[in-house]
């Protein structure tokens, strides 16, 4: 059995071509948000590759990541600020920089700065 680790975008045609014959294989699609981490973000597929005599499946693999992956999202989520460890300085001095980048009036007195979170940010929760 081989996994192989690689960005969604990796065309997998080659390898079906290739081993389909004698190989199961399987893509399973995933983000950190599959893990719990729902404050970062990073996507990656991983491509199993199994010898059809080697082995007896008793389970689909994508079906097991796909459950074990809605069991994690239900039960623990990271948020951006679990990753905060920064201080109260450094803090004030990023949230100035992304308001000047994004076009955004900087409000100094402003504790919370969701208001600098851009649509993307706000659908995933960062708030």
């Amino acid at each position: 059995m081989e996994i192989l680790e690689n960005t969604p975008d990796i065309v997998i045609q080659t390898i079906y071509f290739l081993l389909y014959d004698l190989y199961d294989i399987f893509q399973i699609f995933t983000d950190m948000e599959d893990c719990g981490h729902s404050g970062a973000s990073r996507s990656r597929t991983y491509i199993i590759v199994v010898l059809r005599s080697a082995i007896w499946q008793i389970y689909d693999p994508i079906q097991l990541h796909n459950e074990i992956s809605s069991y994690i999202k239900t039960s623990y989520r990271t948020t951006p600020s679990d990753y905060l460890t920064a201080s109260e300085l450094e803090i004030r001095l990023e949230a100035a920089e992304v308001a000047r980048v994004r076009g955004v009036e900087f409000r100094s007195n402003a504790l919370d700065l969701t208001y600098l979170l851009n649509d993307r940010e706000l659908h995933l929760g960062c708030s």
